[in-house]
């Protein structure tokens, strides 16, 4: 978490200008504001933390910040300074006490204004700032009063209030992305007209033999905006330097950020190398920052590992609500593509194979993301995008072969690369996944028949529409990305080396499944009929999953093996069979959305509703 601190003591490390004025806030490039609150109509607190020494002899004359909603709607308003939060119970109310000074706000046109009688200076000791305000009358926006923006630095906000939060707290964290006060602060000192630090990403990946784009922020410390900044620039034995405008000024509020980008020359030698940025002017005059340079890593590589985070689907056809999972694989895997990596367990049912899983199952429907983070799938829309944002330094990628001409054996050949020396020891897993599934007898069971809202609410499209027109024991479904073996599904022990993995050296590593008796656990065999239990697997729709563990089981990275003809698991939902004629046509984009005149040359989800109710969904392109 990031505060401030280098950048205010270079501030006021460098020659002094004349008295001026400087905005301090936790937002410091103006974001639109979003509410938060309790839905309650009670006093609210809000405070910031000001923890910065090279402040120090600053001056604190005034805050403001957004209210939610008509002015009429507050009753008394105020603004605080306090050393340390404080609640005392005070004719039985939990009220906040500061102990440096409090003064009386006002609110007018949305927005809380404060002017302290006496601007209070600085110190190096840390100070918290806020606001206090009343809701008069509970309304909509009432009951989120409080202008908040997403960031996660931790002296950013903090919260109390007459009967929700009764005691001081750190909100930062309550909310997923992050919440930090709207509040700005004025603060009145010796600042510098221009002048700015910069940062640099921690790490960078470039490609070799091509050229490179580089970005890096920049940090307004003074009391103007900033249009342009001239920059030098050093990798290895290259170096370089530029001016940039940019093309919205960076507001002059400390903090307040631009980003810079440049060209860097092709490198052909691939490994780790130290950039270093010098801001050497701020809108054409020296910058006298000393936080003006910084130096991180770049990694120069012939491609950047795609982050395949492995997705493993808990479900079974007894149950309703698992239809989420069935529709989020083929959905996920039509937007994707092969990118996406899942694999359906199945749970007694005709395609349950065990019911000793890799990760722990409360519960049906369920899935896991990488063997760490367990959801509902129908949320798998969200969070699998997020876990295949995050860079990786491991690459795998996965071939498969048939043994002989019998098809009785599938070998599968995983290869794993690091892009950086790494002594953590690694396994290489595996699973054997069969697509194309289908089966006469084979009945879904879907609680979102006849319930279209709901399926339009979880479900994406053409599917919501599908299930909730499909009886309520849906038959004729096709199911793909099932779990065939689960062998390899901990690992294999000496699959990579456990000293660990070097750098741009490939490592790999082969294993065997028996595909000529693939059995399910569910139906037991007979002496009438001995293969009363075999699963009805398309050796053509065969494939294996390969991905590499860590040793506490969680996975770092996967990917999926085409077919053994070289082909791979068509992104399309031919989904249903049926003899039935067809009734009528519609067709989607790959977004969800109807669409009525499908455009030449683009690719359509089209689904065919068939006289007897059921339905046919293909992918196809329009010519």
């Amino acid at each position: 978490m990031k505060k401030f601190t280098l950048l205010a003591c270079a501030i006021m490390s460098v020659a002094m200008a004349p008295a001026a004025e400087l905005e301090f806030s936790y937002n410091p490039n103006g974001l639109d504001p979003q509410w938060y609150g309790t839905s309650k109509k009670e006093n609210y607190d809000i405070a910031v933390k000001i923890d910065n020494p090279g402040l120090a002899g600053a001056r604190i004359t005034s805050i403001s910040v957004p209210v939610n909603g008509a002015d009429n709607l507050y009753g008394s308003a105020s603004a605080f300074l306090t050393s340390k939060l404080v609640v005392e119970r005070i004719d039985g109310v939990r009220v906040n006490v500061p102990d440096i000074c409090s003064v009386e706000a006002t609110i007018s046109n949305g927005i809380l204004t404060a002017t302290f009688d006496e601007p209070y200076t600085l110190t190096s000791e840390p100070i918290y700032v806020g606001y206090s305000i009343e809701v008069a009358e509970l309304q909509t926006d009432t009951k989120a009063p409080i202008a908040v923006v997403a960031g996660d630095n931790p002296d950013g906000f903090w919260f109390h209030s007459t009967r929700t939060q009764l005691k001081w707290d750190n909100y930062v964290n309550k909310d997923k992305a992050g919440l930090q006060s709207a509040m700005s602060i004025m603060l009145d000192g010796n600042f510098d007209a221009a002048t700015a630090s910069i940062s640099l990403p921690k790490r960078t990946l470039m490609i070799t033999n091509q050229e490179n784009e580089y970005s890096f922020e920049v940090i307004n410390g003074g009391v103007t905006e900033i249009s342009n900044v001239g920059y030098s620039w050093k990798i290895g034995d290259i170096s370089g330097e530029g001016t940039y405008e940019f093309p919205t000024p960076v507001r002059n509020a400390i903090g307040a950020s631009g980003t810079v980008s440049f060209t860097v020359p092709a490198v052909e030698e691939n490994g780790k190398n130290k950039i270093s940025i010098t801001l050497d002017k701020v809108n054409g005059s020296a910058n006298p920052n000393l936080s003006a340079s910084d130096e991180a890593n770049v990694v120069f590589t012939p491609s950047v590992p795609v982050n395949r985070p492995l997705v493993e689907e808990y479900t079974g056809m007894w149950c309703g609500w698992c239809v989420r999972g069935y529709v989020a694989l083929e959905h996920l895997r039509e937007v994707y593509g092969e990118d996406f990596v899942a694999a359906a367990w199945h749970n007694t049912d005709p395609l349950a194979i065990s019911s000793a899983y890799p990760n722990a199952v409360s519960g049906f429907p369920m899935a896991y993301i990488n063997r760490s983070l367990s959801l509902d799938p129908g949320n798998l829309g969200i969070f699998w995008p997020e876990a295949a944002e995050t860079l990786t330094d491991i690459s795998i990628e996965c071939d498969i072969e048939y043994t002989d001409n019998t098809k009785s054996a599938i070998k599968a050949t995983a290869t794993v690369t690091s892009i950086e020396d790494d002594n953590s020891p690694y396994y290489i897993g595996y699973l054997l996944i069969g697509d194309g599934l289908q089966d006469p007898s084979w009945l879904q069971s879907n609680y979102y028949s006849g319930r279209t809202a709901q399926a339009e609410a979880e479900l994406a499209e053409p599917y919501a529409k599908m299930f909730a027109e499909m009886p309520s024991m849906a038959g004729g479904l096709t199911f793909n990305d099932v779990t065939l073996s689960k062998d390899y599904a901990m690992g294999v022990d000496g699959s990579l080396p456990q000293k660990g993995l070097k750098a741009f050296s490939p490592e790999s590593h082969s294993i065997t499944f028996d595909i000529s008796d693939i059995r399910t656990t569910y139906i037991r065999p007979t002496d009438e009929n001995p293969d009363a239990n075999l699963i009805p697997i398309d050796k053509n729709k065969l494939r294996v999953i390969a991905f590499v563990l860590r040793t506490d089981g969680t996975v770092v990275n996967s990917c999926s093996s085409p077919y053994t003809d070289g082909s791979t698991h068509a992104s399309g939902v031919e989904t249903i069979v049926s003899d039935a004629e067809v009734a009528r046509i519609v067709w989607h984009d790959l977004q969800g959305h109807t669409v009525s005149a499908p455009e030449k040359g683009r690719i359509y989800v089209c689904t065919h509703i068939m006289t007897d109710g059921t339905v046919r969904s293909s992918k196809v392109i329009v010519k």
